[in-house]
């Protein structure tokens, strides 16, 4: 015990210090910061003294891999998450997990979002076996060589340098670093690369003699490196560098601080980038600490677009969920809005046909009432057939266009979301039609132009104009929702839909800052769908509310305005007007609501 993969109590202690120490955020410690955003969060980390039986432990668990039939390591990610996992977890609801091992691939170490905690908007771990994971891996693993903390003495001196950690070296001179993994840049420029770092080293003017350096490569990730911070890879004789800002200097600051640095055009746009921070040491004395680097984001901007290749992606959908989903290629596919509770798990979404132009939805119709050639094909991992969920389906300026041309239709009037109980394709040569319609609700976003939908259920899609066979009904889901009685459409555009079970005494739209931007002016409103035009709201949140004639608030909603493209500056921004009218929807013979901005 306390060599090789088989490391010490001593180092198991000190990275549980560290983790009290950052959660903490513990004066005296690297846990400590004082970023206007850091937090103390009041948790603190202990090793176990009950196993899940009541018995007194260490809370260390030493596997010896030959009982139980494992193989040899190096372990990669789906040996560590089919097999150790599984065989070796405490109860999660009762412990955190962290398993310690000999890992393959260059991993140094993962953890999986608390799927099954009930938070909403998990992000999901795409790349790391999908969006939701079940119970019996949820946990840390973590490179035994990455375990423990140089800084309290638990590292013995590493000779050979490899693997890591690095250490001083006194005997020999080392020259190790430690190379990203591959980053497509691809789209993104101006892109800022920071990171945390402390670093002491060995430096006599003028020479650098215990030093790190920064550098870049769209070549490899063991070749073509060039200088970000230092002198160029292949100098091992760099001098003081005084041509350097100083906060970019990698060598004389045992504090901790954070390095935020442009990354030059060259790294713009690139398939592959590697980022590699280098640690150069001679052959005698140095002064703590050596470099150490934390929390390293890139930065960059990148232009939004549309999907239009086959392609697949999936994503955690759940209850009230609004999810922007984006391809593996970081392009927009469609913008999902859970109207319900319904948990839908793991969702699935696949553009499972492409093109730029119209084909027949069912045998017989005629090009005016084809639909678009990209098509999706949405499947949860829970279904529904009750719970309300809105689409936006988005497409490309080509795929619109070639659209229209071979329909003759125009996207705003003719766009209707069109949804089959299968994929759209099979819709073609299923015995009787499938196929319901929503009516037509479109905008542009991201370059690209949206048409929306809502329906229950999920299954193929695409947009167009066959003939109606029949139309989702426009009702506002009651089963599905918390309040009955009130509910509006979320997110909206330029025009919001609210839906009151009874009649009400006004509806007020309030922003976040607590300012009134629309009331109706009616004495009362019936029970209905209502339809208010408001162009001039800007994206954001914002705070509707039913009043009762007696002036009693009955419910409330936070609602979500998204932003309309605009080709001069990108967002739809008008002067306000004086009064906007809504239409009701359900009877078409009421009169208009009327409504005053505040």
């Amino acid at each position: 015990m306390g060599t090789g993969t088989n490391i010490s109590n001593q180092r198991i202690q000190d990275q549980i210090a560290v983790l009290t120490e950052d959660f903490r955020r513990l004066p005296g410690t690297p846990g400590w910061n004082n970023h206007p955003r850091g937090a103390e969060v009041r948790i603190e980390f202990v090793l176990a003294k009950r196993d899940p039986s009541g018995n007194p432990t260490t809370g260390i668990v030493r596997w010896n891999r030959n009982a139980y039939g494992w193989n040899a390591p190096p372990y990669d990610y789906a040996y560590m998450q089919g097999t150790i996992k599984p065989a070796t977890q405490w109860d999660p609801n009762r412990y955190l997990n962290i398993w310690v091992a000999d890992l393959s691939g260059g991993l140094l170490g993962y953890a999986q979002f608390p799927d099954l905690s009930g938070l909403l908007g998990m992000p999901g771990d795409d790349g790391m076996g999908g969006c939701t994971q079940a119970a019996n891996t949820d946990g840390v693993v973590i490179l035994y060589a990455s375990f423990g903390s140089a800084l309290k003495g638990s590292f013995t001196n590493n000779t050979s340098g490899s693997p890591p950690p690095y250490q001083y070296r006194t005997i020999s001179t080392s020259r190790v670093a430690l190379v990203s993994p591959s980053i497509n840049t691809t789209g993104a420029t101006d892109l800022v690369l920071a990171f945390d770092v402390r670093v002491k080293g060995e430096y006599t003017s003028p020479y650098l003699y215990d030093f790190g350096r920064l550098f870049y490569s769209t070549t490899c990730a063991t070749s073509g490196f060039q200088p970000l911070i230092g002198c160029a890879w292949g100098n091992s004789t760099c001098v003081l560098a005084s041509e350097q800002p100083r906060a970019y200097q990698l060598y004389g600051y045992p504090e901790i601080r954070r390095i935020v640095i442009p990354l030059p055009s060259a790294t713009w746009n690139q398939p592959n980038l590697w980022l590699a921070w280098r640690w150069d040491n001679d052959n005698s004395a140095g002064n703590q600490p050596p470099m150490a680097i934390d929390n390293i984001v890139l930065y960059g901007r990148r232009t939004p677009s549309i999907e239009n290749t086959l392609t697949t992606k999936s994503v955690y959908f759940g209850p009230r969920d609004s999810v922007y989903v984006y391809s593996p290629n970081g392009r927009l596919m469609v913008t999902l809005v859970n109207q319900g509770t319904h948990d839908y798990g793991c969702t699935s979404i696949q553009i499972d046909r492409t093109g730029t132009s119209a084909q027949a939805l069912r045998p017989g119709h005629a090009p005016p009432q084809y639909v678009t050639d990209k098509t999706f094909l949405i499947t949860p991992t829970t279904g529904s057939t009750t719970n309300p969920y809105t689409i936006y389906l988005h497409y490309t300026p080509t795929e619109k266009a070639g659209w229209e041309t071979t329909t003759g239709n125009t996207w705003s009037a003719q766009a209707y979301v069109v949804k089959t109980a299968g994929s759209i394709s099979a819709e073609y040569n299923a015995p009787t039609p499938t196929y319901t319609m929503d009516g037509v609700t479109t905008g542009t976003l991201a370059g690209g132009f949206w048409a929306k939908g809502d329906f229950t259920g999920f299954s193929g899609f695409a947009v167009g104009a066959p003939p109606s066979l029949f139309r989702t009904p426009e009702r506002p889901h009651a089963e599905s929702l918390a309040d009955p009685r009130f509910y509006a459409e979320n997110p909206w555009s330029d025009r919001l839909r609210i839906w009151c079970g009874e009649g009400v005494g006004a509806l007020r739209l309030w922003s976040v800052e607590g300012r009134l931007i629309w009331q109706t002016q009616e004495a009362r409103l019936p029970a209905g769908w209502h339809e208010v035009s408001l162009p001039t709201a800007t994206a954001g949140l914002y705070l509707l509310e039913w009043v009762s004639s007696e002036g009693l608030t009955l419910q409330r909603q936070k609602l979500y305005r998204l932003p309309q493209a605009n080709p001069q500056n990108g967002l739809r921004e008008k002067s306000a007007a004086s009064t906007v009218s809504a239409a009701l929807r359900s009877g078409g013979a009421a009169p208009p609501v009327k409504g005053v901005l505040g």
